[in-house]
């Protein structure tokens, strides 16, 4: 009998093969379907109650789960539509975009942000959708997708993509039942938002008439200088009642018990946000550089110093004049030597003392025979060509030769150049000589200058070796250009040439160091914050297999798992940890990992920060995040790049405080609103001044001893500033912190030198504003405004249809009793 294991393959293969499509079957079908089931179902938290809507309840777990498969279905779409783009085709489906810029997508057709608060809505408008007569079967969204994939994909090929990308939690159901619900959910949207913007996105630009783009475009480009006086509300807490009744005491509560406060607010919020308490861990890669430079040695950072230098680098090139050599533009000279002269003998007396009231009195056969045979290149051609010129009858003849003149000149421009070069080391020795020399040949008048200059020059004796100089103990000096060796000078300083200098190596060492650990330094970086991630996610899976057994089960006496010890690890790692808070959305602002944005979040252009990942959308006061405790939150700081792991360990669920938990707030509020109506009387009291006085200033109007809070000259600055096509936002006044619509209105319907009261943003100010000049002026903007792009930026600011668009969606929520069950007393 034939044992081999290829025998036994063949002979049960047909079974082998059934149970192989069986395991297939359970692994991406039944498992998936499973794990909804079971998400669904796990724990007493998921089953909670967060909204309702025409007797429909959404629990905290069905919009969690509903979260994650958006995520994951924005995911494959994205990867889906490079997919098909890589393969020729193009998205043919209605809201898909692609930056062509950026080479990205930056729209897929449907919601691209998930959050918690986008999936209730999703929910309930799709679940009206359908109650309207709208709805999409299974064969629709099959065409929606061969559209989008512009039919480079077969069904089948879009499943497989579809589990990989997912690591098998989803299915072609999954898929579907996003799809659904998000195309339902914006045809609902678009139904009550159609005619108010240019397509059929709330987010496009909406519908203007010629005037409101006009007024759009003022507010972006018409800029103001004004002066503004602050008085401080808290200047008349003073005056206030102590103790208000309480009547007015309870409705101030009613009035803000729903609400958050703000600092950008002057409305009263007692609401009480929800709030955790943050663990992490972030690693600074030039901590981990410091560790491993502090293992080198000297002798291995020099090494590596005198390699790279070799290589190349840390050369400085310089240009450096001589040292005592002003910086001239002094022609080149570069001519032959001349011949030697035919007739020998030394230069006449008139002609040395010409020389010397040139030198300064130093005649020192070196100094002559520098620059002697050459003559600079420019000089004039006119007293070239005069020499060759044919003598008249009657006109003097000069005996002197083209040669030399030549000859003259040469040696004049050398004895300037030689004069400069040694000016600053033989300056007293050229003051002595000039001393001597004017004992000796007494200055002649203009008469014998022009008699010595016509004397014949005597020609030089060719240029040899110099002889050594002595010095002043008699020992010889090497000539110049030479040093002590004999060969030629090393110090380029000195010859005025381009001179390459190497960075020392006490400058560069750190450089260098760091250099050399870096790729190391990297590698242990991310081992350690690979080993942190590993055990937080570890024990967040543990942790949450424990409380799902134990909320099904009960207590069965089974061990929850260990947290791990973030602090001591991150002490063995090199890591840095930390514990904060309890913060909320609004008050974690401050601390360093709020600013640090996740990186998986950047495919789609947006950055998701911190802040965003562990507390959600702060839109409202009644969102709670979906992100449970010891779900590891991985960030980065652009700026630093400094990377965190981060975790929840405590939270506190947003919540309405009793009366008697916020009276001391509630007094303080109603106080302030009663200083804030005494500083504004005080601030119209100046400003009715200033309307019975023709060009008066606001320094003469306001009290002697409040000068000192009248700013002057603020600006330019416009109403609004625009961000391109992502909208426009109040612009930042100098000087003002949080201006407001208010203050802005007041300053840009002033007509120039009238005065005007606005309150700031967040009612602790009081301002009295002169607007002083508007820039530019009416017929320049008219021009600009001419320009296309100049309009359609216009357009962005929106006409109030954003006002529309939530009266909409309010009118919904009374229609279907829509509720947000978050927000529960504790």
């Amino acid at each position: 009998m034939n044992s081999s294991p290829f025998e036994l393959f063949r002979r049960n293969l047909k079974p082998l093969m059934v149970g192989l499509t069986l395991l297939a079957l359970f692994a991406f079908v039944a498992l998936p379907v499973l794990d909804t089931y079971m998400r669904r179902n796990a724990g007493d938290i998921a089953s909670n109650v967060v909204a309702t809507f025409e007797g429909t309840e959404l629990t905290r777990g069905r919009v969690d789960y509903f979260t994650r498969n958006h995520q994951a279905t924005v995911r494959f779409l994205v990867g889906l539509a490079e997919d098909t783009i890589n393969r020729g085709g193009f998205p043919q489906t209605a809201g898909f975009n692609f930056d062509d810029q950026n080479q990205r997508v930056s729209a897929i057709g449907i919601n691209e942000f998930p959050s918690f608060v986008g999936s209730v809505r999703s929910l309930m408008f799709a679940s009206l959708a359908q109650k309207e007569g709208f709805d999409l079967d299974d064969n629709s969204l099959q065409v929606w997708l061969q559209q989008f994939t512009d039919g480079k994909f077969t069904d089948k090929d879009i499943n497989a993509k579809l589990l990989r990308s997912t690591q098998n939690r989803m299915g072609q159901p999954h898929l579907y039942e996003q799809l659904r619900t998000h195309l339902l959910a914006q045809l609902f949207e678009q139904r009550g938002t159609s005619g108010l913007f240019m397509s059929q996105s709330i987010r496009s630009a909406p519908l203007l008439t010629p005037e409101e783009q006009w007024s759009n475009f003022l507010k972006l480009n018409r800029n103001a200088i004004v002066s503004a006086y602050g008085i401080a509300v808290s200047d008349f807490m003073s005056e206030t009642t102590q103790e208000p009744s309480e009547i007015e005491i309870e409705t101030v509560y009613n009035e803000g018990k729903d609400r958050d406060p703000s600092e950008f607010s002057a409305d009263p919020g007692f609401h009480r946000q929800y709030s955790a308490k943050i663990e992490y861990v972030s690693a600074d890669l030039q901590s981990f550089i410091d560790v491993e430079v502090a293992k080198l040695t000297d002798e291995e950072i020099r090494s590596e110093y005198d390699r790279r230098i070799k290589g190349g680098d840390f050369i400085v090139p310089a240009t450096t004049p001589p040292a005592g050599l002003p910086e001239l533009d002094l022609p080149s000279l570069n001519l032959p030597p001349t011949e030697p002269s035919e007739t020998s003998g030394d230069a006449s007396p008139s002609e040395q003392k010409d020389e010397s009231e040139i030198q300064g009195g130093d005649t020192s056969p070196s100094k002559a025979e520098e620059g002697a045979d050459v003559i600079p290149e420019n000089v004039d051609q006119a007293e070239k060509t005069e020499a060759d010129a044919p003598v008249e009858a009657d006109a003097p003849v000069d005996n002197t030769s083209t040669e030399d003149q030549q000859s003259q000149v040469a040696r004049e421009s050398a004895v300037q150049l030689v004069s400069l070069n040694e000016q600053d080391s033989q300056g007293q020795t050229a003051q002595q000589g000039d001393t001597e020399s004017s004992k000796d040949n007494p200055p002649d008048d203009a008469a014998d200058d022009a008699k010595a200059d016509s004397q014949e020059p005597a020609e030089e004796a060719p240029a040899k070796e110099e002889a050594p100089e002595k010095s002043d103990d008699g020992t010889a000096e090497p000539a110049a250009g030479k040093d002590e060796s004999g060969d030629p000078a090393t110090d380029e300083a000195e010859s005025g040439k381009d001179v390459e200098t190497v960075e020392p190596f006490e400058k560069v060492r750190d450089q260098v160091a760091a250099d050399m650990v870096r790729p190391a330094a990297q590698a242990r970086m991310a081992m350690a914050l690979q080993n942190v991630t590993g055990q937080m996610k570890r024990f967040f899976s543990q942790n949450a297999m424990y409380e799902n057994s134990v909320s099904i089960q009960g207590d069965t006496g089974k061990k929850a798992p260990e947290r791990p010890n973030l602090a001591a690890i991150a002490a063995e790692l090199g890591l840095q940890h930390e514990i904060i808070g309890s913060y909320s959305a609004a008050t974690i602002s401050s601390e360093p990992i709020a600013q640090s944005v996740s990186m998986d979040s950047l495919q789609m252009g947006q950055s998701s920060n911190f802040v965003q990942l562990a507390f959600g959308s702060t839109s409202t006061q009644s969102s709670e995040p979906s992100l449970s405790l010891f779900a590891p939150i991985e960030t980065t700081d652009p700026r630093t790049m400094r990377q965190y792991l981060a975790w929840k360990i405590e939270e506190i669920a947003a919540y309405t405080p009793e009366l008697e938990d916020v009276r001391d707030d509630v007094v303080y509020e109603i106080r302030k609103r009663e200083a804030r109506k005494l500083a504004i009387k005080s601030a119209q009291a100046i400003a009715d001044q200033a309307k019975g006085k023709e060009a008066s200033e606001l320094k003469d109007l306001i009290p002697a001893d409040k000068t000192d809070a009248l700013q002057e000259g603020l600006g330019p600055f416009s109403w609004m500033t625009s961000f391109g096509f992502q909208g426009a936002s109040l612009s930042v006044v100098p000087g003002v912190e949080a201006a407001g619509g208010e203050f802005m209105e007041a300053v840009f319907t002033n007509e120039p030198g009238s005065v005007s009261v606005a309150v700031d943003l967040s009612g602790n100010t009081v301002y009295v504003i002169q607007t002083d000049s508007f820039q530019p002026g009416i017929e320049e903007l008219q021009e600009q405004f001419k320009q296309p792009t100049n309009r359609f930026m216009s357009m962005m600011l929106g006409n109030g249809a954003g006002e529309i668009v939530r009266g909409y969606f309010e009118r919904m929520d009374d229609k279907s009793e829509y509720k947000d069950l978050t927000i529960a007393n504790e």
